[in-house]
């Protein structure tokens, strides 16, 4: 249970990159099945190598000798087959499920719980795409632009962090103290 909760954000990582990429192809008018190809074409490499950067970081666990290696043996296992299969999940199966989705909610006088809920997503997702367009993109643009502005202020602002921390102000303990090791109610 350990190592499928350990690979679970990197499973839903590499699906949401796909859904994501296929999405914004969406948006550009491209139909949904030329759509899910190209999207999951565009991000192939990219996911790929990620999974497999992740895979060989864990790799080295299954060489564990002993007993630990026998407990440790089996999170790598079961790590690195939950990645093998999130490949197959996200590059194969994700973009067939995402061609034959429905877009438009059906409209009725008396809407469900789910179309309630779709018409919430909705509501937020374009109140997304606004804040993403009119606020935080001009704002990206004017970083960019002035990009040493920017490492300046953020060097500024780490050397500060840094200096609360060495003066004392700050407190850092790597193992703080716990007083007790039960808890009593």
């Amino acid at each position: 249970m350990l190592a499928f909760i350990l690979v679970l954000g990197i499973v839903v990582d590499d699906a949401i990159v796909v859904g994501e990429r296929i999405f914004a192809w969406e948006q550009k008018g491209i139909a949904k099945r030329e759509a899910a190809i190209e999207g999951a074409h565009e991000v192939l490499t990219p996911v790929i190598f990620g999974v497999l950067t992740t895979m060989a970081a864990f790799l080295p666990i299954l060489l564990i000798a002993g007993r630990m290696g026998d407990f440790f043996s089996l999170i790598g296992w079961v790590v690195v087959i939950c990645l093998a299969f999130s490949i197959i999940e996200c590059m194969l199966i994700l973009p067939s499920h995402l061609v034959h989705r429905k877009t438009k909610a059906l409209e009725s006088d008396n809407p469900t719980a789910v179309q309630k809920w779709i018409r919430f997503q909705t509501f937020f997702s374009e109140r997304m795409q606004f804040f993403a367009q009119n606020i935080y993109q001009p704002v990206l643009m004017k970083t960019l632009e002035y990009r040493w502005v920017t490492w300046a202020v953020a060097t500024a602002v780490l050397i500060m962090a840094l200096a609360l921390v060495i003066s004392g102000r700050v407190i850092f303990q790597f193992f703080p103290a716990v007083e007790g090791d039960r808890v009593y109610a």
